[in-house]
């Protein structure tokens, strides 16, 4: 008995099991085309038509497609192949309504849609677009469009055709042409789409930093002169921008020697000593002048200035913890003069600003310390010379 219940449940699994494959099965075969097959087809028979010159056929397959096909879920056309065939089967009503729908949210919907099997279709209708331009811009003359809007099409139908690089390459002298066009129709329904999608241009953030690393050469004048020798610099400069306004915050030490021997306190500087300077403060500058080639800034402000003898030579003396060679709060001002080093095979465009790039920068600084009046027989002027390598950043964003 239990042997034939087991065998009964075997037999009724396998039953189930094959109805429910031969179901499937059926049900397959009996598959009606999905949409997209539909759309598949449809684009296929689209491009045929298209590619055989008759324009009402394809004119009656773009209505089935947004009558019967076009939904939530799927994409029948793309819009440059929409409104591309537009212009062969002379439907500017419809050309406008697209466009006139193509929004952030349109955009966003469309990006969920399903797409379309891998096909031709672009691709033909751009070439056979390209090849008749010349008659398709004449049937826009001769339409009976307004002039703002006949103009506006013909502009479209000359963009539509340029790939991303010619774009970027083009995209100042489009500019020209889209804000001519916004200051002669003023009113055109078209002006919110030519602000957002073809009228194109970038402006830097008000912040930036840039950095430098420097050398150059560092001049002591007056009685400074005649007690040290010249000196060889070294440094980094961090700056922060704002607008056109620049914060420089500098680090610079020089290294030299004693020219005599020189007395602080109860203690003796002797003459061919080793000797550093070091400054480090803060400048305000201005950009007089920045283009593509360079950045030239005047600037003003305070360092704190030592010219110091070594740790070594303070050991040897005994005065390690003293202050050995004048100090003080220097009186800055000066010139920087940024040059711009362009990028290999960059190309220059008017609506993108250079916001990133490397320069080499030439900086002329005055130093008045004020040693006269707190040593005697230390009066006089630092001159410097620094050449260095750096970079700038900022962030760029749309101007609309």
């Amino acid at each position: 008995m239990k042997n034939t219940i087991l065998l009964f449940t075997f037999i009724s699994i396998s039953v189930i099991s094959v109805a429910q494959t031969d179901s499937i099965a059926t049900r397959i075969r009996n598959y009606e085309d999905s949409k997209s097959v539909i759309i598949s087809k449809g684009r296929a028979l689209l491009l045929d038509e298209f590619l055989a010159g008759d324009l009402q056929k394809v004119g009656e397959v773009m209505t089935y497609f947004r009558k019967e096909v076009d939904d939530a879920d799927y994409i029948t056309l793309y819009p440059n192949e929409e409104w591309l065939l537009c212009y062969w089967i002379k439907d500017y009503s419809l050309l406008k309504s697209c466009l006139l729908q193509y929004d952030s949210v349109f955009i966003t919907n469309f990006r969920r849609k399903i797409r379309p099997q891998t096909d031709l279709l672009s691709q033909k209708v751009e070439e056979r677009t390209a090849g008749s331009f010349d008659i398709l811009q004449q049937e826009l003359t001769f339409s009976e469009l307004d002039q703002s809007d006949r103009e506006f099409y013909s502009f479209l139908l000359k963009y539509l055709l340029l790939d991303g690089s010619q774009i970027h390459q083009m995209q100042d002298s489009i500019n020209v042409e889209c804000k001519e066009y916004i200051a002669k129709y003023p009113g055109s329904e078209f002006n919110p789409f030519i602000r957002k999608y073809f009228l194109v241009e970038y402006k830097q953030n008000k912040w930036g930093i840039g950095f430098e690393f420097f050398s150059g050469y560092g001049i002591f004048t007056g009685d400074l002169g005649k007690c040290f020798t010249n000196n060889i610099p070294f440094g980094v400069e961090f700056d922060i921008n704002y607008k056109k306004l620049v914060l420089y915050l500098r680090d610079y030490i020089g290294f030299g020697k004693t020219l005599r021997d020189m007395a602080f306190g109860e203690f003796t500087w002797k003459e061919d000593s080793r000797s550093s300077i070091v400054m480090g403060g803060a400048t305000l500058g201005y950009h007089i002048i920045d283009n593509r080639f360079a950045r030239i800034a005047p600037f003003a402000g305070i360092n704190a200035t030592y010219v110091s003898a070594t740790e070594k030579d303070k050991k040897e003396m005994g005065a390690e913890y003293e202050t050995i060679g004048p100090a003080g709060a220097s009186v800055t001002a000066g010139l920087n003069i940024d040059f711009k080093l362009k990028k290999r095979k960059q190309v220059q465009v008017q609506y993108m600003p250079v916001n990133e790039y490397t320069f080499i920068r030439l900086r002329f600084e005055y130093n008045h310390p004020p040693f006269a009046g707190k040593y005697d027989a230390y009066a006089g002027n630092i001159y410097n010379i620094t050449l260095g390598v750096g970079g700038f950043a900022s962030k760029i964003k749309r101007k609309y």
